[in-house]
């Protein structure tokens, strides 16, 4: 599947391997390490993925064929064991097949670069070296510039993407993949292929006449055929390039699903490098077949996916039908709630204003009896102090109480023990008279008289004395 949110896999630097011997003993120590079941070591991806790289490198040293097949049998081993761990590298535009071999006899016989190069007689003497490349060995002759040398001008402007599109079309059909193998080599193209119906495919070609990138064979029984204009392009021509690229990490991948047991986690199932595969014109029967799985199990995930998405709307519909359903309940309690809540609103104003009517009538009362417990607190200070008062006349009235009751009890002991003396005095005047009467001749009497009788008075201005003084003891005492 496509995941372009997928993080991109780091490939683990490996030390740079030279000879297919070197290669061979580090694919054998990967596979110890993978099979050695009682560690439980597993492989990770960017360890597979560096072991590639390592790999592809190695083919630029690699000029023997059967030493190139060997070590690209090892690369789609790994291919398949990353794809199978990793399927969403597949998408990737990377390159899972040997790089091209380069001779130092090649490099020292590139022919150099003029300062003003003449685009289209250089194009026609490099078409007549041949479209055929060996098989390994990259050819020397110089690389057409992408750019004019005079004024920097890009030599293929494109418009739009349709024309984009139109040229990788035509660039596929101007190269082919050697059958069991990913080296690249030039074929013509003729003017009655079917993509030069397209008015789009026309206006390309002519520019890549313009540009000196194509160019025209002698015409045959089929009519004229075109031709890519050096076999340096597909190395030296970034877009060109791309699209070789593309072509060789499709067909590696199809060999990798192939060897691998043709698991379906190594199939495509969608992207660019599906997209692009339906362009090619060169497949054979194995990445015809892988195509075919690929696009059949795309359309499956895709109908399987459908009917996920099929049965999720359907869910998510009755969902929606449920919840507006409930919705509009949930509406008309409202708003039977919201007529409940005015009506009680209205209610809550009316009993406001009442409380307010009685908030108003409590300030006045509760002015009036603070008003009424200010002169009560007064009364009642009044009537305290004036029960202080009475509390201390009360309080002398009884110590006066006490002193006549006291006073009283004197006087009656003073009285009796006065009485007692009366007793006695009248006992001792009777008894003197009557002596007095025998022995005493009536002068004497008489003047013995005389001092009994103011005796006497001076008795009874003792009693009037008393009677004055305590009128009522005395009375009851009498």
């Amino acid at each position: 599947m496509n995941a372009p949110d997928a993080k991109p896999i780091t490939p683990v630097v490996f030390p740079t391997v030279t000879t297919l011997v070197e290669l061979r003993r580090l694919h054998s120590d990967l596979l110890q390490r993978q099979e050695n079941r009682e560690r439980q070591v597993r492989l990770s991806p960017g360890e597979m993925l560096g072991f590639l790289e390592t790999a592809r490198q190695l083919g630029r040293s690699l000029e023997d064929f059967e030493q190139r097949e060997i070590a690209q049998g090892i690369m789609d081993y790994w291919t398949v064991k990353l794809l199978s761990q990793m399927p969403q590298a597949a998408e990737n535009v990377r390159s899972f097949y040997l790089d091209e071999f380069i001779s130092p006899a090649a490099l020292r016989t590139a022919i150099p670069v003029p300062e003003k190069f003449e685009l289209e007689s250089a194009a026609k003497e490099m078409a007549s070296k041949g479209p055929v490349l060996s098989p390994g060995k990259p050819p020397s002759e110089a690389a057409i510039p992408l750019k004019r040398p005079e004024t920097g001008e890009e030599l293929l402007p494109l418009k739009d993407a349709e024309e984009q599109k139109c040229l990788r079309k035509l660039l596929l059909r101007l190269f082919r993949l050697k059958e069991q193998s990913t080296e690249v080599y030039l074929v013509p193209l003729a003017e009655a292929d079917p993509i030069f119906q397209s008015k789009d495919a026309k206006d390309v070609l002519k520019k890549l006449q313009k540009a000196g990138l194509v160019v025209t064979l002698a015409a045959g029984e089929d009519g004229p055929k075109y031709q890519l204009a050096s076999p340096r392009l597909p190395y030296d021509w970034v877009a060109l390039k791309k699209v070789v690229n593309q072509r060789r990490s499709f067909r590696e991948l199809a060999r990798g699903w192939d060897r691998g047991g043709r698991q379906p986690a190594a199939l495509l199932t969608g992207g660019v490098g599906l997209s692009n595969a339906e362009d090619y014109v060169d497949l054979d029967d194995m990445e015809k077949e892988f195509l075919k799985t690929s696009l059949r199990h795309k359309e499956t995930s895709r109908r399987d996916k459908a009917i996920v998405w099929t049965v999720l709307a359907m869910l998510f519909a009755t969902i929606l039908m449920f919840k507006n359903a409930q919705l509009k309940s949930t509406n008309n309690e409202l708003a039977a709630q919201k007529k409940t809540v005015e009506e009680n609103v209205e209610k809550l104003k009316a009993a406001n204003d009442e409380l307010e009517t009685r908030r108003k009538e409590l300030e006045d009362t509760n002015l009036k009896l603070v008003a009424e417990k200010e002169k009560s607190d007064k009364a009642n200070a009044e009537a305290k102090q004036a029960n202080e008062q009475l509390t201390q006349a009360n309080n002398q009235l009884k110590q006066t109480i006490e002193q006549l009751r006291r006073t009283n009890e004197e006087f009656i002991i003073v009285l009796d023990q006065l009485k007692v003396a009366i007793d006695s005095g009248n006992d001792l005047l009777h008894a003197q008279q009557t002596s007095t009467n025998a022995v005493l001749d009536a002068h004497d009497y008489q003047m013995r008289q005389e001092k009994i009788k103011k005796a006497g008075d001076s008795l009874n201005q003792v009693q009037n004395a008393v009677k004055e003084k305590f009128p009522v003891r005395y009375y009851k005492k009498e």
